[in-house]
């Protein structure tokens, strides 16, 4: 075997792990594929890391740190741990011990094999891009998702307003196709695709997102493209051809501004509902009456209109909030003790609020300062955009989940030094 043959077979290798590690990424984002899978790409991802983990294994033992990141994500789990064990009186079996942070440290490893096989964005842009192609589909036969025997599956009556007709592509509903049609984009631009390829992905995408409809994600689309035309006018590097597929949407949006407004509030100005605990629809931002004193014994402070956005139009986050955050304040130094803080199967639809309720603030602000070392002057703006959009949906810190995986290869990896 010849120096160019060998040189084939290990490019053909590197291509089917970098393929192999982008379907396991992207697979358990979709629906009827189960989310333990991505305990499978852990323990792969630790094999892959092997070498690395024995270096931070023998370096430990010699006092030194070679990788800082790592090693708090290691402490923040072993803190997680301790305090689910002094909750033990409150556990309903042996699993209450579990806690959601004991999978950070793993999804920092498969983000590491992320960096050390960028092929695999490549591909999860493809496995994307389908999805994109698929929510177009659906769209066009007037059908909100191929899986027919959901509860959800909807035959579109007519197509007055967007938000009745959101698409699910591959996914579970609408909200999750639109968050990773969001991180399509941002992976889109990480790889650093130029010309008619990156025209053509850039307008499949945009259009996608918009026919999925999830506002927030709309909102965090635009708010990067917006911090991005900044970064690069402030840098001197400005180019007018990177705008066009964006521009291009804006301008559309912008010649009928009633209903692209209508769109966006739904021809009302504010929900109307009563104080409520939520349904047991994990995504559904639906509320139901009675407060569920079982979880807040307390009198539910009402944050949101301390705050003024009481008037927003938020989907019912606004009373969720206010309850996640009576428990937070009421519960202040520790939290939930480590353990996910729900109501009934209601999560807070905001990473941030999320992770205080389940930790409390000192663990809270622990974890912050984590992700703070991870700015630098490549990956600020996407870091910036998926903050503010986890203050209006819970994208991050799940403990394990396909944005979690691209977020921390972000932080962590994205325009570092190798």
């Amino acid at each position: 075997m010849n120096i160019l043959e060998s040189m084939n077979l290990i490019r053909n290798k590197e291509s089917r792990k970098s393929f192999l590690l982008a379907l396991l990424i992207f697979l358990p984002s979709c629906e009827f594929i189960p989310v333990e899978l991505y305990l499978g790409l852990i323990v792969w991802c630790v094999y892959i890391n092997l070498s690395f983990l024995k270096e931070f294994g023998k370096q430990l033992l010699k006092k030194r740190i070679i990788d800082k990141p790592f090693l708090f994500l290691i402490g923040f789990s072993g803190s997680a741990f301790f305090l689910r064990l002094f909750d033990y009186a409150n556990w309903e079996s042996v699993g209450g011990i579990y806690s959601f942070a004991y999978l950070f440290p793993g999804v920092y490893l498969i983000a590491r094999a992320l960096s050390t096989n960028l092929n695999a964005l490549k591909y999860l842009l493809v496995f994307i891009s389908i999805e994109a192609l698929a929510c177009i589909l659906q769209y066009s036969i007037g059908v909100n998702t191929f899986f027919t025997g959901l509860p959800a599956y909807k035959v579109f009556e007519d197509y007055d307003l967007l938000y009745y007709t959101r698409v699910y592509g591959f996914s579970e509903n609408s909200s999750l196709t639109s968050l990773k049609l969001m991180f399509g984009v941002f992976i889109l631009n990480l790889v650093k695709i130029k010309g008619w390829p990156k025209f053509c992905l850039e307008i499949l995408l945009l259009l996608a997102s918009i026919i999925a409809f999830g506002r927030v994600a709309l909102f965090g689309v635009f708010l990067f493209y917006s911090l991005l035309a900044l970064k690069s006018i402030y840098k001197r590097e400005f180019k007018f051809a990177d705008f066009v597929p964006i521009g291009i949407i804006f301008i559309v949006m912008l010649v009928n501004p009633s209903w692209t407004k209508s769109q966006f509030t739904r021809n009302k100005s504010s929900d109307t509902g009563s104080s409520s605990v939520f349904e047991t629809n994990n995504h559904s931002d639906t509320l139901i009456t009675n407060v569920d004193v079982d979880k807040i014994n307390t009198e539910i402070t009402n944050f949101s209109s301390q705050a003024g956005i009481d008037k927003v139009d938020m989907s019912g986050r606004s009373e969720i909030w206010d309850n996640f955050l009576t428990f937070g304040v009421n519960n202040l130094w520790f939290g939930n003790k480590g353990n996910k803080y729900l109501i009934n199967t209601v999560h807070a639809h905001n990473s941030w609020i999320e992770m205080f309720t389940s930790f409390g603030l000192l663990l809270f602000l622990v974890f912050c300062v984590i992700f703070l070392l991870g700015f630098n002057k490549e990956n600020f703006v996407y870091i910036l955009v998926i903050s503010f959009l986890a203050l209006g949906q819970y994208v991050i810190f799940w403990g394990v989940s396909f944005f979690d995986i691209i977020f921390y290869y972000i932080v962590f990896f994205y325009g570092k030094k190798k």
